[in-house]
Protein backbone atom coordinates (compact mmCIF):
# COMPACT_ATOMS: atom_id res chain seq x y z
CA UNK A 1 0.00 0.00 0.00
CA UNK A 2 1.11 3.41 -0.52
CA UNK A 3 0.80 6.89 1.49
CA UNK A 4 -1.95 9.11 0.41
CA UNK A 5 -1.83 12.51 0.28
CA UNK A 6 -4.15 14.72 2.86
CA UNK A 7 -4.61 17.03 0.15
CA UNK A 8 -5.64 14.82 -2.41
CA UNK A 9 -7.64 12.17 -0.82
CA UNK A 10 -9.36 12.03 2.71
CA UNK A 11 -10.43 8.64 4.26
CA UNK A 12 -13.59 7.68 4.69
CA UNK A 13 -15.62 8.66 8.24
CA UNK A 14 -15.11 6.04 10.56
CA UNK A 15 -12.08 3.92 9.06
CA UNK A 16 -9.25 3.51 10.78
CA UNK A 17 -5.54 4.91 9.14
CA UNK A 18 -1.99 5.23 9.81
CA UNK A 19 -1.38 8.66 9.43
CA UNK A 20 1.83 10.62 9.42
CA UNK A 21 3.15 14.33 9.64
CA UNK A 22 6.68 15.42 8.96
CA UNK A 23 8.70 12.41 9.48
CA UNK A 24 6.75 11.07 12.16
CA UNK A 25 4.66 8.12 11.78
CA UNK A 26 1.92 8.03 14.60
CA UNK A 27 2.18 4.73 16.83
CA UNK A 28 -2.32 4.55 16.99
CA UNK A 29 -4.54 4.96 14.39
CA UNK A 30 -6.92 7.42 13.99
CA UNK A 31 -10.31 8.09 11.99
CA UNK A 32 -12.04 11.18 10.58
CA UNK A 33 -14.90 12.02 12.54
CA UNK A 34 -18.10 14.75 13.15
CA UNK A 35 -17.98 17.15 15.73
CA UNK A 36 -21.47 17.74 16.61
CA UNK A 37 -20.74 20.52 19.39
CA UNK A 38 -18.27 22.60 17.23
CA UNK A 39 -19.51 21.02 13.38
CA UNK A 40 -16.30 20.10 11.61
CA UNK A 41 -14.40 17.63 11.24
CA UNK A 42 -11.56 16.23 13.19
CA UNK A 43 -8.81 13.22 13.24
CA UNK A 44 -9.85 11.02 16.49
CA UNK A 45 -7.57 8.61 18.14
CA UNK A 46 -9.35 5.09 16.97
CA UNK A 47 -10.46 3.17 19.88
CA UNK A 48 -8.21 4.73 21.93
CA UNK A 49 -8.89 7.59 24.46
CA UNK A 50 -5.67 8.93 26.12
CA UNK A 51 -4.98 10.85 22.92
CA UNK A 52 -6.51 13.87 21.59
CA UNK A 53 -8.21 15.00 18.79
CA UNK A 54 -6.24 16.90 15.93
CA UNK A 55 -7.50 19.28 13.32
CA UNK A 56 -7.97 18.02 9.61
CA UNK A 57 -4.68 19.90 8.87
CA UNK A 58 -1.92 18.49 11.12
CA UNK A 59 -1.26 15.43 9.05
CA UNK A 60 0.07 15.35 5.37
CA UNK A 61 -0.37 11.17 4.60
CA UNK A 62 -2.68 8.51 5.65
CA UNK A 63 -2.72 4.62 5.00
CA UNK A 64 -5.21 2.38 5.23
CA UNK A 65 -5.35 -0.72 7.60
CA UNK A 66 -5.11 -3.76 5.61
CA UNK A 67 -7.31 -6.64 6.96
CA UNK A 68 -5.66 -8.70 10.68
CA UNK A 69 -3.91 -11.41 10.14
CA UNK A 70 -6.36 -14.22 11.69
CA UNK A 71 -4.71 -17.13 13.92
CA UNK A 72 -4.57 -20.59 12.15
CA UNK A 73 -7.85 -22.91 12.57
CA UNK A 74 -7.03 -25.61 14.38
Amino acid sequence: MNWIKTSKKMPPFGQAVLVVYGQHIQKITYEIIHCDNTNELRWFPHNNSDHDSADLETFDYWMPLSALPQPPEE
